[in-house]
């Protein structure tokens, strides 16, 4: 992010909330109604579901179905 001339969250970069924070205070938050993603792009899930996101993806490519994404700890069990 930083090369890219966006700081990030760095106290708490490893929590979604943080990430949606970020997104949305600098006008990047997209829902997903009427976007697709793009390759390089951060996608948040509520796994809960909740209401809340809870995981999050880079995007690698993106097919007809969806976007590929590239994740960790994608089980409750990590």
């Amino acid at each position: 992010a930083l090369d890219a001339g966006a700081a990030f969250p760095a106290t708490e970069a490893g929590a979604v909330r943080a990430w949606v924070r970020w997104a949305k205070a600098r006008g990047s938050w997209r829902d997903t109604l009427g976007y697709t993603p793009r390759p390089g792009d951060l996608v948040c899930y509520d796994m809960a579901p909740d209401g809340t996101a809870d995981h999050i993806g880079l995007v690698a490519r993106v097919h007809a179905r969806g976007p590929r994404t590239i994740e960790g700890n994608t089980s409750w069990a990590g």
